[in-house]
């Protein structure tokens, strides 16, 4: 097997190596440049809570993860509670239902 570095696996059945030796290298193929995608790089890559700050202390670090958390929780409740305006709304159940929704019921 012509494989540059060392064997992919040592498991893999000569069908299998055969298909790897005698295929078209990816980069004949395409252009395989994009190392770590995740789908939301600017979040994911840019929110503060994810970023190492060495001069922080730990308890001011773990206040700013519960304070994020907390704050997309109750964003949560807010969005649960307009849903179900609409809907009370929608479908004029306005004398039946309320759009109040208690936090222990959010998931």
């Amino acid at each position: 097997m012509k494989t540059p570095g060392s064997p992919i696996a040592y498991w893999v059945s000569e069908r299998i190596i055969d298909i790897f030796a005698n295929s078209q290298k990816l980069g004949e193929i395409t252009n395989p440049r994009k190392r770590l995608v995740t789908g939301n790089n600017e979040y994911f890559t840019k929110n503060e809570l994810l970023k190492h700050k060495s001069d922080s202390k730990i308890e001011t670090t773990f206040d700013n993860y519960c304070n994020y958390w907390k704050e997309k929780f109750y964003k949560l409740h807010s969005n649960e509670e307009e849903l179900n305006r609409l809907f009370i709304d929608i479908y004029e159940l306005q004398d039946e239902l309320t759009p109040h929704v208690e936090l222990k019921d959010i998931v």
